[in-house]
């Protein structure tokens, strides 16, 4: 369509100038210029006449060409329907960009899945061990751990500690009297076979070999039964540090909120330990 510049002159789309050199001499006399400007431009197809001071002057549109305007639609759609594979082997430099950030993504997600994983499980209550009912008060001698704690361990009970004057009927061990009991012991075992072997086949008669210091609070060694039960607990805490991330690889390694779990769990079930 004809349009007019801010000087008040008139274009007029290139396609028309042919058909108005017919129709105006003033048009006809500019044909050698409109010639020499479409050799010059012969890769526009489309342009505009300005007509200024009766004079007649062409300007090329810097529009694409039909031909590159088809061929850049044709690209367009082979992209749009090229798979995966042909993508990745044409080495497509803008694929290949989304590609690294989806991993990248991918990666960012497993971690924050793991750490809301976490959250929950510290935040939720433990169900692993049958808790106190809230309305009955503590035993005497315990207290309660805080609760402040970020391990993923079951809330314990600190045990307070309890003198040997006020239990006169039980044997307390020191180390050096401990240690040298344990050594004779294992002299007299050694005389009548493999220690390990007798003390299973001792503890499934209901005999106490291997936990020979552990009293009752009559003062009575307890049996072999028991201290069967007491090692089944002890290997159950154990797998239950392990699930917690709380296991040590030596004891003199183990986390304080780890022993005082420990500690707790088997004193709660086996109060003469």
């Amino acid at each position: 369509m004809p349009r007019a510049d801010q000087s008040g002159g008139l274009h007029l789309p290139l396609s028309l100038s042919l058909g108005m050199q017919a129709m105006s001499p003033s048009l006809g006399e500019q044909q050698h210029n409109l010639q020499n400007v479409s050799s010059r431009n012969a890769g526009h197809t489309t342009g505009y006449l300005t007509a200024s001071g009766g004079s007649l002057s062409a300007t090329p549109s810097r529009l694409p060409t039909t031909t590159a305007f088809i061929e850049s639609n044709q690209a367009l759609q082979v992209l749009r329907e090229a798979d995966h594979h042909t993508l990745v082997y044409s080495r497509n430099p803008v694929y290949g960009a989304l590609l690294q950030e989806k991993e990248e993504l991918k990666i960012q997600v497993a971690a924050l899945s793991t750490v809301n994983t976490a959250l929950k499980q510290v935040n939720q209550p433990a169900t692993f061990f049958t808790k106190r009912e809230e309305s009955s008060p503590p035993a005497a001698g315990t207290m309660f751990h805080d609760t402040s704690s970020k391990t993923l361990l079951p809330r314990a009970e600190i045990l307070m500690p309890l003198l040997a004057a006020d239990h006169p009927q039980i044997l307390y061990w020191k180390v050096e009297t401990y240690r040298s009991e344990k050594k004779k012991r294992k002299r007299l075992a050694s005389l009548n076979g493999a220690p390990g072997k007798k003390g299973k086949q001792h503890a499934a008669k209901g005999k106490n070999i291997m936990m020979w210091y552990i009293q009752d609070d009559s003062g009575k060694k307890i049996n072999g039964h028991r201290a069967t039960d007491i090692r089944g607990l002890a290997r159950a805490i154990f797998e239950q540090l392990l699930r917690a991330g709380e296991a040590p690889v030596v004891w003199s390694e183990i986390a304080c909120d780890a022993q005082e779990f420990y500690y707790s769990e088997m004193c709660r079930r086996y109060p003469e330990l």
